[in-house]
C-alpha cells in the first residue's frame, strides 16, 4: 500500500479507526504494510530542535491515534509509557537506537535495547516503558506512531532527578517547561502505572 498524499494516509487511517475491534495486530499489519512517497515523507517531517522530536498528528479519535516523529540527532526522549494504549511504531527513514525499561522497587533499569532499522515495527504493550532516539547522525530518524486510542496522558521518567511524572497527551516524551500546564503531577522517585493508580 503506496500512499503518495496526506488526504489519501487521513483515509487511510479513518479505515483503520473504524476497524472493530481495533487492536495492536490491526496497528501492527497497517504498520509493516504501508508505504510513504519520497514527497509525502518529506512534508510529514516537522523538526524541532527545541525537543528530543517534532511531533505531526495526523490523526487523533477515540479508536486511533497517529503521529509522525522527526527525532533530532542526539536528543534522546525520556522513557515513557503510551497512557496504557497499545501502540505500534515504525521507522520510516534512519535508524532508531530502542531501549525498554523496569519501573520495579523505586527502581527504573534499561534491561533490553537494540537498533531498529527503515522498515522495523516496534511492537508497545500498554505497560511497557521504553525511550528512543537516533542512532547516528548519518540520515533524518522518522518514525510512525500508531496508537489504540488518542492518548490523553503519558508517565514520563525523569533519572536526572528521580522523579515521575505525569504529562498532558499533547506533550511528548520529555519534560516540558513547569509553566506550560502541560504536566499534571509529579513525585519522587520512580512508580509504574499501576502504582500511580493504586496510591
Amino acid at each position: 500500500m503506496v500512499i503518495a498524499t496526506r488526504e489519501g494516509l487521513i483515509a487511510a487511517l479513518a479505515d483503520l479507526a473504524a476497524t472493530p475491534g481495533l487492536q495492536l495486530a490491526h496497528l501492527d499489519v497497517f504498520a509493516k504494510h504501508v508505504r510513504f512517497s519520497a514527497e509525502l515523507l518529506c512534508t510529514l517531517q516537522s523538526p524541532d530542535p527545541t525537543n528530543p522530536y517534532g511531533r505531526n498528528v495526523i490523526h487523533a479519535c477515540d479508536a486511533l491515534e497517529c503521529m509522525v516523529a522527526t527525532w533530532t540527532p542526539g536528543v534522546p526522549c525520556l522513557p515513557h509509557d503510551h497512557g496504557g494504549a497499545f501502540g505500534a511504531v515504525r521507522v520510516l527513514q534512519g535508524q532508531a537506537l530502542h531501549r525498554i525499561w523496569s519501573v520495579n522497587s523505586n527502581r527504573l533499569d534499561a534491561v533490553h535495547h537494540h537498533t531498529a532499522a527503515a522498515g522495523a515495527v516496534l511492537r508497545c504493550g500498554p505497560s511497557m516503558v521504553h525511550s528512543m532516539e537516533a542512532h547516528t547522525d548519518d540520515q533524518l530518524l522518522v518514525t510512525l506512531h500508531l496508537y489504540t486510542s488518542a492518548i490523553d496522558h503519558m508517565v514520563v521518567y525523569d533519572q536526572t532527578t528521580s522523579t515521575t511524572h505525569v504529562v498532558d497527551g499533547a506533550c511528548g516524551a520529555w519534560l516540558p517547561p513547569r509553566d506550560s500546564g502541560l504536566i499534571r503531577s509529579s513525585r519522587a522517585g520512580f512508580f509504574s502505572r499501576a502504582d500511580l493508580q493504586a496510591a
